[in-house]
């Protein structure tokens, strides 16, 4: 998000800190919604990280969570498209991520087929 609110910001029109605004509010409620399923578990945190268990499936949780990922992504070529930006750049990096997270939702769906539901 720090890169896509970076490159509207550039551009310095007012459309441009609403569609950062907008993005940033749906990946961060579909992301923090997770905390409403979510129990700690007791124990010491290492290095910053807590461990808790979530209240869904594997698979739902990869679908839940791809939401985001993939809204970002798709936020961010179609604001590179819509400002006249090349998306090449974006690309190299987003779509190699994106496709290692569809191997992962297809192996999950796989191994557990009736888990989404």
């Amino acid at each position: 998000m720090k890169q896509i609110r970076a490159l509207l910001e550039s551009l310095g029109t007012e459309m441009s800190a609403v569609t950062c605004r907008i993005a940033s509010a749906f990946v961060h409620s579909t992301s923090n919604s997770l905390l409403l399923t979510s129990l700690p578990l007791p124990g010491v945190s290492k290095h910053g990280v807590a461990h808790a268990t979530v209240g869904m499936s594997g698979g739902r949780l990869i679908l839940f969570t791809a939401s985001a990922v993939y809204g970002t992504n798709t936020a961010a070529v179609r604001l590179l498209n819509h400002y006249g930006m090349d998306a090449t750049s974006w690309n190299r990096v987003a779509q190699p991520i994106l496709a290692h997270w569809a191997d992962a939702a297809r192996a999950e769906l796989t191994a557990h087929p009736n888990v989404i539901g």
